[in-house]
């Protein structure tokens, strides 16, 4: 039942360093894929505030998937300082970090995000994610942003813009 699980989680976070508990939950989750994983990131998008800023601040943790997890994490929380965090995660110096940055900009459609995804489009490693993300915000901006890679030399890449511009 999702109303016991989110008491029982707020219970839990109001009886210790809110930081640290995060933590070891985001290791754990580390460790389960599909539903358990989505229940787990959607009750701890229930607590509020206190989890959103100790998940931001996660968001620098040296372990890459700990990043991942936190960027799994702060897309349940649609505030202008999620997506300013997440946007810094663009340049993280791990691959996967990345990409999972673009997809959790897709996700919070913010238009802000544009232009830092279309920087994105130039990353080897992320350009399938960016055009993703791209078109998941959407807009007359994003359409302008991913039309240009209709030239594209790689196949491939007209491919996923003439589907992502769907």
């Amino acid at each position: 039942d999702e109303n016991v699980q989110g008491a029982l989680i707020k219970a839990l976070f109001s009886t210790g360093n809110v930081s640290e508990l995060l933590l070891e939950i985001l290791t754990f989750c580390k460790t389960v894929l599909g539903p358990q994983h989505a229940r787990v990131m959607s009750a701890l998008g229930k607590i509020g505030d206190s989890v959103l800023d100790a998940g931001l601040r996660l968001l620098g943790h040296e372990d890459p998937d700990i990043r991942v997890q936190c960027l799994l994490l702060v897309e349940h929380f649609k505030t202008p300082k999620t997506v300013s965090v997440v946007v810094k995660l663009l340049q993280d110096k791990d691959w996967w970090v990345r990409i999972m940055a673009c997809e959790t900009l897709g996700r919070l459609k913010d238009q802000r995000t544009l232009p830092h995804l279309d920087k994105m489009l130039a990353d080897p490693d992320c350009k399938w994610a960016a055009i993703d993300a791209i078109a998941a915000v959407g807009g007359e901006t994003a359409f302008a942003s991913i039309l240009k890679l209709l030239k594209d030399p790689a196949v491939e890449v007209r491919i996923a813009t003439v589907s992502a511009a769907k």
